[in-house]
């Protein structure tokens, strides 16, 4: 029964078999991964062929007070991911408020970088040999990613390059990953330049101090060959090699750390209503995607799928839209997307 795994979890062995988290494949190698909400769905990774799960681990949760830990999040996943033998990246972001001004929002970067190369420490010290890659926060160059200010590369790359630097001394296996850029072409009031972006933390000194860079290059609705004029476009991630190449790093690899359609809903999905797109189109658009990705540009490395489950929990209400990304339903069974893309994955 093809729909057996959405119903009840495997017991005894795993669905399939991964590596262990730190036997990283080559370089060369192109992997995949997904976003994830319910931790007790982890299994269908595997299910699927996805051998990496994407985590998420708030700083200000971990961390409340100064060297005062509460690891429930994190060791939630190091264990749901480690027990079915999913490799994990594990993103980091928000800023405790002991660390950043008073009022300001939890997206807001830290008074002193070094606080967070503290943390970073703590972190990867403790998930040593778990936890294969950290990225470092999440689409710094929007302004609400930012703490509502205008982003700043250069001070986003001294976040990661303190990251970088701690991780490094505790665990050199680990990898470590830039937060994922917004793909947002020339920049506005409310975004700065993607491109720009990536070239400020160049200017900066980022080189030699991350494994890759990451990429959310969402094409709003667009089919995957389709290249958009302002860059809004899978094939944003060659404007980005070609920034990185321009810098010395042509030996460097992008990770697509989110990548989805969001499929039309009966619900007001705001500004995602006019980009939505129906069922079947999510699943031949990812399929083509990941199609793409693994076969003509080789210096991506890796893509997660924006997302697995996030219709599934009960945190986010019905006109969410991260809810229609998904491609599970509510009831935690498959969406097309979810059918074609497993197909896909496991016979390639």
């Amino acid at each position: 029964n093809p729909t057996s795994t959405f119903f009840e979890p495997p017991s005894g062995q795993n669905v399939a078999q991964a590596a262990p988290a730190l036997q990283l494949p080559p370089s060369e190698t192109f992997f995949t991964g997904a976003n994830m909400a319910d931790l007790g769905m982890t299994y269908l990774l595997n299910d699927m062929g996805l051998g990496w799960g994407k985590g998420y681990v708030n700083w200000g949760t971990v961390e409340p007070e100064p060297g005062e830990f509460r690891w429930v999040d994190p060791d939630n996943i190091a264990k749901a991911m480690g027990d079915q033998q999913v490799k994990i990246l594990m993103r980091v972001h928000g800023t405790p408020a002991w660390a950043r001004p008073q009022d300001s929002s939890y997206t807001h970067p830290p008074d002193d970088v070094a606080d967070f190369g503290a943390f970073m420490t703590a972190l990867a010290a403790r998930y040593k040999g778990q936890v294969a890659a950290y990225e470092i926060w999440n689409e710094p160059n929007l302004n609400y990613e930012w703490g509502n200010m205008e982003p700043d590369p250069a001070l986003y790359a001294e976040m990661v390059k303190t990251a970088y630097t701690a991780v490094k001394a505790v665990d050199p296996e680990a990898l470590v990953i830039t937060g994922g850029l917004a793909t947002t072409g020339d920049g506005s009031e409310t975004a700065y330049g993607d491109l720009a972006f990536l070239q400020g933390m160049y200017d900066a000194g980022i080189a030699g101090y991350f494994d890759g860079i990451g990429s959310h290059p969402y094409t709003f609705g667009r089919p995957p060959a389709e290249v958009d004029p302002w860059g809004l476009s899978l094939s944003r991630v060659q404007d980005q090699y070609d920034v990185m190449k321009a810098n010395g790093d042509d030996d460097k690899v992008i990770w697509i750390t989110e990548l989805g359609w969001v499929i039309e809903s009966k619900w007001d999905l705001g500004e995602h209503e006019s980009i939505s797109v129906s069922q079947t189109q999510q699943a031949e658009y990812l399929t083509e995607a990941f199609t793409t990705l693994e076969n003509d540009l080789p210096f991506v490395q890796a893509v997660f799928l924006f997302n697995l489950d996030f219709s599934t929990v009960s945190w986010y209400p019905a006109n969410e839209p991260m809810r229609w990304y998904a491609i599970l339903n509510p009831d935690r069974t498959p969406r097309p997307a979810y059918t074609q893309l497993r197909q896909y994955l496991r016979n390639p």
